[in-house]
């Protein structure tokens, strides 16, 4: 019996990043379950761009209890003149078994 209802597709209404301005991002991510569970958390992991490597930036992350979805979201202050990408990371836990699933963005240039 699956948890985790739906994962983030690569539509762009889906994507979780977008450009606020020239110094900020704003990224979000949502973890939707077929039914509440014991535990629900979304995680956007913030990554840039460093020559050939994908460094870390930063993490947001939400979670809920007895409940169906969370959305964790924020406006992030960023360095120009890089591409950045998002890495979503979605569980659900329900009577002791957790579920996991994770998928990344397209990369977004800021400049």
């Amino acid at each position: 019996h699956r948890c985790l209802h739906s994962f983030p597709t690569r539509r762009s209404s889906d994507l979780g990043i977008s450009k606020q301005s020239s110094k900020s991002i704003y990224v979000t991510a949502t973890t939707n379950c077929y039914e509440k569970c014991d535990l629900v958390t979304a995680e956007v992991n913030l990554q840039r761009l460093e020559g050939s490597t994908w460094a870390y930036v930063t993490t947001r992350s939400k979670t809920g209890k007895n409940v169906g979805s969370v959305t964790v979201s924020d406006t992030i202050t960023v360095k120009s003149g890089y591409y950045y990408r998002v890495v979503t990371v979605h569980s659900a836990t329900k009577n002791g078994t957790r579920e996991v699933g994770s998928t990344s963005s397209h990369s977004l240039y800021i400049g």
